[in-house]
């Protein structure tokens, strides 16, 4: 059985291939961010929804299947990737035919072209699921660190290349199709997985009762998740879009790549613990401590140099992507634990009790975004997505310590009562600061208030010392 050394050393490997590649993906979207319009950026961001659920219809739950089920041959692998290639070859067809309608909804012929160039990276998409979770439940988290660094500098590369000849659209659609080609072509090289033309389904049936459930949950998730973009790609223009689109992905990359970076490997190895719920309780409310120290020091950076951020990064095309990210960005906290807690709802098996939680959650935040969305601006979509997202945090976190571990909620909530509230008089103060057209009087300023939070809340608050003694506890 796996101990707290290959936690830390499995977290280790995903965290240098994570950061190492999003610095490489921050580096080259500041780049195409200046070559390529706010309008080129929206017309993509379209179609990138649709390939974002044709993944997950690719998937339907049996990645995750494979890595919980434990007695699961090579040959019902095998068998199960077969099938899978089948879906992919259906689904990418399935895609190009949806250009008609995409083009019809959103009035631009262009889809007529994108959507068979990103069909190629739906099929790759499909044949990847498998290989995938093969390598996470072998806990081969170094190769696939690997293998995510050199698929994102090919892939940028190439479409980097691509808008400096003056590609627009096309250079961002071709990056999607070159890393899942790249991720295909590694996975063949790591994976032996056999295909087989005459597939069996019997392995399938093996997994559905659980993957079922979590097929379900990650579609209705993806539509909570979408539905914003979707709306206001159709209620506003694409440039809007565009300004929302980069001002939400910006707020999700802390979200990506420390939630994101933990949940590969927790699944995999708490499943080892599965019939041990205590276990899995008391390393998850570590977590969660951490998580929240994490949640609350990022989210007052962002929210304090958010223009800043945006500047930098995107240039001055992006100023009106400010104050949605501002806004966003108040709700990482509870997004950060959101995040996590699909994870230990698979590691003990509840995916049933998963998919009942966020059938209620996704019901609130859909009603949020509508709302949002009728009010007339990017804006108040952003407000309403944020109240939605910490409401959901709130829900989601009851339904888990109530019906899984059957702890008390008020009992979870107690320790972090306090970094809650020092965060709440931080935001508020940082509102309420004048703003100086001297813009290094004004950074100075920020600086200063954000330097005095940190020492007030690590230091004196003795959380950095909780978080040191944490990671070093067994």
């Amino acid at each position: 059985m796996l101990n707290n050394l290959s936690v830390k050393k499995a977290i280790l490997y995903t965290m240098v291939g994570k950061y190492s590649t999003i610095i490489m993906q921050t580096v080259f979207s500041m780049i195409l961010s200046r070559v390529l319009t706010p309008t080129e950026f929206g017309t993509v961001a379209v179609v990138s929804i649709f390939i974002t659920f044709f993944s997950i219809l690719s998937d339907l739950g049996l990645g995750a299947g494979v890595i919980q089920n434990k007695k699961m041959t090579n040959e019902d692998v095998n068998n199960i990737f077969s099938v899978s290639v089948y879906l992919g070859i259906g689904l990418m067809l399935i895609f190009v035919v949806l250009s008609y309608p995409i083009a019809t909804i959103y009035n631009d012929k262009v889809y007529y072209k994108l959507c068979p160039i990103l069909a190629t990276s739906v099929l790759f998409n499909s044949f990847n699921m498998i290989p995938n979770a093969v390598m996470l439940k072998e806990k081969n988290f170094l190769s696939i660190a690997k293998r995510t660094f050199i698929s994102c500098i090919v892939s940028y590369a190439v479409s980097i290349g691509l808008a400096l000849q003056g590609w627009g659209v096309y250079a961002l659609c071709f990056s999607q199709v070159m890393s899942s080609l790249m991720i295909f072509l590694w996975n063949e090289g790591s994976v032996k997985l056999k295909f087989h033309f005459k597939a069996d389904i019997k392995p399938i049936k093996m997994i559905w009762g659980y993957s079922f459930y979590q097929f379900t949950s990650q579609t209705i998730n993806f539509f909570c998740r979408s539905l914003d973009s979707f709306l206001v790609g159709i209620l506003f223009s694409k440039a809007d879009l565009a300004y929302y689109n980069k001002s939400y992905s910006l707020m999700m990359l802390p979200i990506s790549n420390i939630p994101g970076v933990i949940n590969p490997v927790l699944h995999p190895i708490l499943s080892e613990y599965q019939d041990n719920r205590f276990e899995i309780y008391k390393r998850y409310q570590k977590m969660v401590r951490i998580l929240v120290i994490l949640g609350s020091l990022i989210s007052v950076l962002c929210f304090t140099f958010g223009d800043q951020i945006i500047y930098i990064m995107f240039g001055d095309q992006w100023d009106e992507a400010v104050l949605p990210f501002r806004i966003l960005s108040l709700s990482l906290i509870p997004q950060f634990l959101t995040n996590t807690i699909g994870t230990i709802y698979q590691s003990v098996g509840e995916t049933k009790k998963l998919f009942h939680s966020v059938i209620i959650t996704t019901t609130l935040i859909i009603l949020s975004i509508v709302m949002g969305a009728m009010m007339g601006s990017i804006v108040t979509v952003s407000i309403m997505v944020s109240m939605a997202y910490v409401m959901s945090f709130l829900i989601t976190f009851y339904l888990l310590f109530q019906n899984v571990f059957g702890y008390s909620f008020e009992t979870f909530l107690k320790p972090m009562k306090s970094d809650f509230m020092i965060f709440v008089v931080v935001i508020a103060i940082v509102s309420l600061m004048p703003v100086f057209n001297d813009i290094w009087i004004d950074m100075s300023v920020k600086f200063a208030v954000y330097i005095t939070y940190c020492l007030l809340y690590l230091i004196l608050g003795k959380r950095y010392f909780q978080i040191i003694s944490m990671l070093k506890s067994k």
